[in-house]
Protein backbone atom coordinates (compact mmCIF):
# COMPACT_ATOMS: atom_id res chain seq x y z
CA UNK A 1 0.00 0.00 0.00
CA UNK A 2 1.56 3.58 -0.94
CA UNK A 3 0.61 7.01 0.53
CA UNK A 4 -0.67 8.76 -2.47
CA UNK A 5 0.48 11.76 -1.50
CA UNK A 6 3.76 11.33 -0.96
CA UNK A 7 4.34 7.74 -3.47
CA UNK A 8 6.15 6.01 -0.60
CA UNK A 9 4.69 2.84 1.13
CA UNK A 10 2.89 3.33 4.32
CA UNK A 11 4.54 2.05 7.25
CA UNK A 12 8.34 1.60 5.68
CA UNK A 13 10.67 3.85 6.99
CA UNK A 14 12.62 6.36 4.78
CA UNK A 15 16.29 6.85 5.37
CA UNK A 16 17.20 9.47 6.89
CA UNK A 17 19.97 11.81 5.86
CA UNK A 18 22.37 12.27 8.80
CA UNK A 19 22.51 15.63 10.11
CA UNK A 20 19.17 16.35 8.79
CA UNK A 21 18.87 20.27 10.78
CA UNK A 22 22.47 20.76 8.97
CA UNK A 23 20.94 20.13 5.54
CA UNK A 24 17.32 22.07 6.43
CA UNK A 25 19.42 24.74 7.58
CA UNK A 26 21.76 24.39 4.06
CA UNK A 27 18.53 24.37 2.16
CA UNK A 28 17.13 27.20 3.53
CA UNK A 29 20.62 29.40 2.85
CA UNK A 30 21.59 28.45 0.05
CA UNK A 31 21.23 31.63 -1.95
CA UNK A 32 23.48 33.40 0.82
CA UNK A 33 26.09 30.74 0.77
CA UNK A 34 26.64 30.96 -3.11
CA UNK A 35 26.64 34.62 -2.86
CA UNK A 36 28.83 35.01 -0.19
CA UNK A 37 32.16 34.65 -1.81
CA UNK A 38 31.25 37.22 -4.23
CA UNK A 39 30.24 39.75 -1.02
CA UNK A 40 33.68 39.07 0.43
CA UNK A 41 35.28 39.97 -2.54
CA UNK A 42 33.53 43.18 -3.43
CA UNK A 43 33.74 44.39 0.05
CA UNK A 44 37.75 44.03 -0.04
CA UNK A 45 37.56 45.25 -2.98
CA UNK A 46 35.28 48.32 -2.21
CA UNK A 47 35.30 48.75 1.30
CA UNK A 48 39.32 48.07 2.61
CA UNK A 49 40.36 50.26 0.13
CA UNK A 50 37.91 53.13 1.26
CA UNK A 51 38.74 52.94 4.98
CA UNK A 52 42.27 53.05 3.70
CA UNK A 53 41.57 56.49 2.19
CA UNK A 54 39.32 57.32 4.74
CA UNK A 55 42.19 56.83 7.34
CA UNK A 56 44.95 58.47 5.26
CA UNK A 57 43.14 61.80 4.94
CA UNK A 58 42.91 62.30 9.16
CA UNK A 59 46.69 61.79 9.44
CA UNK A 60 49.72 64.09 7.93
CA UNK A 61 51.39 61.58 6.00
CA UNK A 62 52.99 62.66 2.99
CA UNK A 63 53.98 59.86 0.49
CA UNK A 64 57.26 61.72 -1.14
CA UNK A 65 59.06 61.96 2.41
CA UNK A 66 58.52 58.59 3.53
CA UNK A 67 57.54 59.54 7.06
CA UNK A 68 55.56 57.98 10.54
CA UNK A 69 51.92 59.12 10.11
CA UNK A 70 50.61 61.29 12.41
CA UNK A 71 47.04 61.60 13.44
CA UNK A 72 45.76 65.14 12.90
CA UNK A 73 42.23 64.68 13.11
CA UNK A 74 39.71 66.40 10.51
CA UNK A 75 41.98 69.92 10.38
CA UNK A 76 43.04 68.67 6.34
CA UNK A 77 39.44 69.01 6.32
CA UNK A 78 39.48 72.41 7.85
CA UNK A 79 42.53 73.21 6.02
CA UNK A 80 41.21 72.31 2.49
CA UNK A 81 37.89 75.11 2.61
CA UNK A 82 40.33 77.61 2.79
CA UNK A 83 42.80 76.81 -0.16
CA UNK A 84 42.09 79.05 -2.60
CA UNK A 85 43.33 76.57 -5.78
CA UNK A 86 40.84 74.03 -4.37
CA UNK A 87 37.97 75.69 -3.80
CA UNK A 88 38.74 77.16 -7.55
CA UNK A 89 39.20 73.41 -8.85
CA UNK A 90 36.07 72.50 -7.09
CA UNK A 91 34.42 75.50 -9.05
CA UNK A 92 35.89 74.24 -12.72
CA UNK A 93 34.96 70.86 -11.88
CA UNK A 94 31.41 71.44 -11.11
CA UNK A 95 31.18 74.11 -13.80
CA UNK A 96 32.65 71.94 -16.54
CA UNK A 97 30.02 68.67 -15.43
CA UNK A 98 27.16 71.32 -14.98
CA UNK A 99 27.85 72.99 -18.47
CA UNK A 100 28.54 69.72 -20.50
CA UNK A 101 25.57 67.45 -19.30
CA UNK A 102 23.38 70.49 -20.05
CA UNK A 103 25.27 70.82 -23.49
CA UNK A 104 24.97 66.78 -24.49
CA UNK A 105 21.54 66.81 -23.11
CA UNK A 106 19.98 69.33 -25.57
CA UNK A 107 21.85 68.45 -28.63
CA UNK A 108 20.89 64.89 -28.06
CA UNK A 109 17.28 65.87 -27.30
CA UNK A 110 17.64 67.95 -30.58
CA UNK A 111 18.93 65.27 -32.52
CA UNK A 112 16.48 62.63 -31.63
CA UNK A 113 13.45 65.24 -32.03
CA UNK A 114 14.77 66.15 -35.76
CA UNK A 115 15.35 61.83 -36.26
CA UNK A 116 11.71 61.58 -35.14
CA UNK A 117 10.49 63.57 -38.19
CA UNK A 118 9.66 62.08 -41.83
CA UNK A 119 12.14 63.87 -44.30
CA UNK A 120 13.61 62.19 -46.85
CA UNK A 121 16.74 60.88 -46.53
CA UNK A 122 16.46 60.10 -42.85
CA UNK A 123 17.70 56.69 -43.02
CA UNK A 124 21.05 58.02 -45.18
CA UNK A 125 21.39 60.95 -41.97
CA UNK A 126 20.94 58.78 -39.33
CA UNK A 127 23.33 56.20 -40.72
CA UNK A 128 25.85 59.04 -41.13
CA UNK A 129 25.01 60.47 -37.62
CA UNK A 130 26.05 57.07 -36.06
CA UNK A 131 28.88 56.54 -38.31
CA UNK A 132 31.92 57.48 -35.75
CA UNK A 133 30.35 55.69 -32.94
CA UNK A 134 29.87 52.62 -35.02
CA UNK A 135 33.55 53.11 -36.99
CA UNK A 136 35.62 53.45 -33.42
CA UNK A 137 33.93 50.53 -32.11
CA UNK A 138 35.06 48.62 -35.81
CA UNK A 139 38.45 50.47 -35.73
CA UNK A 140 39.38 48.60 -31.89
CA UNK A 141 38.23 45.48 -32.67
CA UNK A 142 40.39 45.56 -35.77
CA UNK A 143 43.39 46.80 -33.60
CA UNK A 144 42.85 44.44 -30.73
CA UNK A 145 42.33 41.55 -32.81
CA UNK A 146 45.75 41.83 -35.14
CA UNK A 147 47.44 43.01 -31.81
CA UNK A 148 46.14 39.47 -30.38
CA UNK A 149 46.96 37.26 -33.16
CA UNK A 150 48.41 34.04 -33.04
CA UNK A 151 49.56 33.63 -36.32
CA UNK A 152 53.36 33.69 -36.62
CA UNK A 153 54.21 36.52 -38.59
CA UNK A 154 57.59 37.25 -40.61
CA UNK A 155 61.09 38.77 -39.10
Amino acid sequence: MTDKAWGQEVGVRTPVRPSSRLWGWLDRHMVVLFNLPTAVFLVGLIAFPAALVLWTSLTDWQLVLNQEAAFVGLSNYLTIWSDERWLNGMFNTFYYAIVSVAGQFVLGMATALVFNRQFAGKSFYRSIWMMPMISMSVAISLWCGRSSSTTPTAS
